[in-house]
């Protein structure tokens, strides 16, 4: 599954899918700003469920 932007919403929607479709393991995320998606990445390592690769 692929998130493009890594703002707000795009936390909302992490949390969601991890909740409601358990059999996705990993988010790809992708922002204009890699530092951005990295930290976002981060950020869904440390919650429940699966994991997150920033993409460039």
């Amino acid at each position: 599954m692929t998130v493009i932007g890594c703002g707000a919403q795009a936390r909302t929607h992490a949390e969601l899918l991890t909740r409601y479709f358990p059999a996705v393991h990993t988010l790809h995320v992708y922002d204009l700003v890699p530092d951005r998606a990295s930290m976002f990445a981060a950020w869904v390592d440390g919650g429940p469920g699966g994991g997150a690769r920033p993409c460039r």
